[in-house]
């Protein structure tokens, strides 16, 4: 949505680059739930931000 309408959820990427900052030390804190589950979704997170990146240049 971003790419589509930068206007209006441009101010949304901060907000998700410091939730994945806050959540990535979870990844590995030697927790299922962490390791497991967070870090696909780390992983996720990683992709679309380096998809952003390259949409936008």
């Amino acid at each position: 949505l971003m790419n589509q309408f930068p206007k209006e959820f441009s101010h949304l990427e901060k907000l998700a680059n410091t939730h994945l900052a806050f959540s990535l030390p979870s990844v590995v804190d030697g927790n299922y739930e962490g390791e497991h589950w967070l870090a696909s979704f780390a992983l996720l997170a990683y992709q679309m931000k380096n998809q952003n990146k390259i949409a936008t240049k």
